[in-house]
């Protein structure tokens, strides 16, 4: 597996990326990896590397790129209520309101889609807490050319006005949506409750440890869910 440190030019300056790919010369799908409020760091690297290795090019981006280069935390971060870490979350995720997110991640599309070693099936995108959202527009900036997304303890995926991420995607052709212990949303309607003996049902996924916290502090994606409620589990930073 080939490791590439890139810059990305982008319409508001130059994003920091690394370029996953298998260097063997054949084609891939594309996908994009999106870190989550802490950045770029050894457990996405390993994440994207995985992802890789499992039959794609991946593109781990710095989607905070117009704040800082990576790291984007010049100190270890504690969501525990910290002010300088409240702060500086505002500082990162202040200048991505939803069309700047749309925006960047059509410019990830069209570099990825520009690269040898991507092929040219669907591609798909993933994010973690903060970023999850950014998963969603995603799919809603390129739905030509995405396919497949995936949003992990993902925040604010639902939220008032006509802003919130899961509305960007209505009307779309039908994509699939994983969302950490949240049911498997599709943006194909479902038949009512009831409605031809046909129940709506609820598909948890399994690969996150830890409930979404509201200031998107990063978990880790190994332990599955038990039977404990959401409220009693603890954090486990991935450093």
């Amino acid at each position: 597996m080939v490791e590439k440190e890139i810059e990305i030019k982008m319409a508001d300056g130059v994003c920091d990326a690394v370029l996953y790919e298998a260097g063997d010369g054949k084609k891939r799908p594309g996908a994009i990896h999106y870190p989550d409020i802490v950045g770029i760091r050894p457990s996405h690297r390993a994440m994207a590397k995985r992802l890789a290795e499992a039959g794609y090019t991946v593109l781990l981006v710095n989607p905070f790129y117009r704040t800082a280069r990576t790291p984007v935390f010049d100190f270890k971060p504690n969501f525990g209520g910290d002010e300088r870490t409240i702060k500086r979350f505002g500082e990162l995720t202040g200048p991505m309101p939803p069309e700047a997110m749309e925006r960047d991640a059509a410019t990830y599309i069209n570099y990825l889609a520009t690269q040898p070693s991507v092929s040219a099936a669907m591609m798909g995108a993933v994010g973690y807490c903060f970023t999850g959202a950014m998963a969603l527009r995603t799919a809603a900036a390129r739905p030509d050319r995405v396919g497949a997304i995936a949003s992990f303890h993902g925040g604010r995926l639902f939220v008032d006005g006509p802003a919130s991420p899961h509305i960007s995607i209505s009307g779309m052709r039908p994509t699939t949506i994983r969302c950490r212990r949240k049911p498997l949303i599709s943006s194909t309607p479902r038949s009512p409750r009831g409605a031809g003996n046909t129940k709506a049902k609820s598909t948890p996924t399994r690969s996150m440890a830890g409930p979404c916290p509201t200031t998107a502090a990063p978990c880790t994606t190994s332990r599955k869910p038990t039977a404990r409620s959401a409220s009693s589990r603890r954090y486990s930073p991935a450093r």
